[in-house]
């Protein structure tokens, strides 16, 4: 494989990746705890995340105590979403 076709295959998967996180930054502004819940993730990938010990609610649980309402304002119907989290 010459340098050209390298450099044609590593720009067509760098434009993939920005693509990809073009798309979850959306659905993310959209809805946050469907992209945190991991409900878009195949069924390996969320018994990885399980075995890990990663829990979504940690991250709003530990964005939110830094400084409330600095990081993201959460309405009283997202608070009792996050707490139903687990």
């Amino acid at each position: 494989m010459g340098d050209d076709e390298l450099r044609i295959l590593v720009e067509s998967v760098l434009l993939h990746y920005d693509e990809f996180f073009r798309l979850k930054n959306l659905a993310t502004k959209s809805d946050v705890f469907h992209v945190l819940s991991g409900m878009w993730m195949s069924p390996a990938e969320r018994f990885f995340m399980w075995l890990g010990g990663f829990r979504s609610s940690e991250i709003l649980k530990v964005g939110s105590s830094w400084q409330p309402g600095l990081c993201f304002t959460l309405s009283d119907l997202d608070m009792t979403s996050m707490d139903n989290l687990g």
